[in-house]
This record gives C-alpha cells, sequence and structure tokens, in this order.
C-alpha cells in the first residue's frame, strides 16, 4: 500500500478545512510520522501526557505545514490515542503533499 493511500484515508475535507485522523504514540525515541496498514502513527518522545502529546503533535505539523499553531486544533480525541485534528488555511491535496514528504516506513 501506498503512503498516498493511507493518507487518502485519513483525511477528510471540510469546508476551509481538513480534518486528519491520526494514532498518537508516546515515549518514542524520535519524533516521526509513518503509516503502518491502513493507519497513520505519530510517535512523539514527549512522556503520556495528553497536553504535552497533543502540544507536540501540533508542533510537529505546524513545522511540516507552515502554518501556524493556531491553525490546528484537536477536535476529537483529546485524552485518547486516536485523534482528529482539524487544519484550517490547507487543502486536502497540500495536506497530502507536505505529509508524504516527511512519512517514514512504518
Amino acid at each position: 500500500m501506498s503512503f498516498t493511500h493511507c493518507l487518502q484515508k485519513c483525511i477528510s475535507e471540510g469546508e476551509e478545512y481538513v480534518d486528519l485522523t491520526v494514532i498518537v504514540k508516546c515515549e518514542a525515541s524520535e519524533e516521526m510520522l509513518t503509516c503502518e496498514a491502513d493507519d497513520l502513527i505519530y510517535t512523539s518522545n514527549e512522556p503520556c501526557i495528553p497536553g504535552r502529546v497533543n502540544a507536540s503533535l501540533k508542533r510537529f505539523l505546524s513545522q511540516v505545514l507552515g502554518i501556524d499553531t493556531k491553525s490546528i486544533e484537536i477536535v476529537y480525541g483529546v485524552r485518547g490515542s486516536v485523534k482528529r485534528v482539524r487544519i484550517k488555511g490547507v487543502t486536502k491535496d497540500t495536506l497530502i503533499d507536505r505529509l508524504s514528504k516527511v512519512l517514514q516506513v512504518g
């Protein structure tokens, strides 16, 4: 399966926003984004404290997408490992293009 297929499955587009579904794993040795099976996985080197991991995810996406963290909001799963992240100011195609460049083999 290609990264693009994985991303297509994990991204939905609304009016003026894109939602990204991602599984978060904490206390990893390095911060990265991978596709495993049909899931998009973000690993953080932060401890398993929801606020710290959420902030780490928002910072990571902000850097990759070149947008302000204020344009990124976790709309589902704030305290869980499966999150839906709403990103304003980017299109689905832009999100797929930029995330494909940082995805690593899972």
